[in-house]
């Protein structure tokens, strides 16, 4: 597979219904062999549901994007803009990286690299200076990932899957000029 086949896109409430089958089916692959069915099913609910991401989709703060590798649907991503992380001090000029999700056949072909490009070009054109995401503790692919972009831990969160309760790692990275 060729990088120069990929094609990201921001998406729209039109997307809706894309978002929502990549999204749980990202999410599901990701995460079912440490995550019991139940509690994978509350979290697909509650997370991917039509109301909560037209919520998503509409809200000024947030932007969604598609990734497609030729005319296949890949992954996605979000992004929110003025949200400081969790309960350590308020920052400015920050954005939020919620969510990079490759579809398995596609990863290791730089897509999350392009999204990730992205992301960094849309944070420019803000004027936004502080970075922050989070990801799962145990989930060293996504650390090892996000480490070769400079981003570094500054805390650490629970993230609930249904019942299931996670360790996540918040990392950040402040964008120089």
């Amino acid at each position: 597979m060729e990088p120069g086949n990929i094609i990201i896109r921001e998406a729209s409430i039109t997307d809706i219904n894309l978002i929502q089958e990549i999204g749980r089916k990202t999410f599901y692959d990701s995460f079912i062999a440490i995550t019991p069915e139940t509690a994978m099913q509350v979290y697909l609910n509650q997370a991917f549901n039509l109301s909560q991401l037209t919520q998503e989709l509409n809200h000024s703060n947030s932007k969604f994007y598609l990734v497609y590798f030729g005319e296949n649907l890949a992954g996605y991503g979000k992004i929110n803009f003025h949200k400081s992380p969790y309960d350590l001090p308020e920052m400015s000029d920050v954005m939020e990286i919620q969510r990079i999700y490759i579809d398995p056949p596609y990863q290791g072909i730089g897509a999350a690299h392009q999204l990730m490009l992205v992301f960094f070009e849309e944070a420019k054109k803000r004027s936004l200076k502080n970075i922050w995401l989070s990801t799962g503790s145990f989930n060293n692919k996504a650390l090892h990932f996000y480490k070769k972009y400079g981003f570094n831990k500054i805390g650490n969160h629970e993230f609930w899957v249904g019942e299931e309760l996670f360790d996540d790692v918040i990392l950040y990275k402040e964008i120089t000029d």
